[in-house]
């Protein structure tokens, strides 16, 4: 890991993940019970 992080750099991004209890059906007909969306975010969020 370096000791610094470049000027043009978007600095340190660590993924997040939210698990979803709520059942999504997808556009081939298949149910998925839950699933966990996994992001990462850039910059301040509002």
């Amino acid at each position: 890991m370096p000791d610094s992080i470049p000027a043009d750099s978007v600095g340190l991004v660590s993924p997040s993940k939210l698990h979803i209890d709520t059942p999504i059906t997808l556009d081939c007909g298949k149910t998925l019970p839950s699933y966990d969306l996994v992001y990462e975010t850039y910059g301040s969020l509002n």
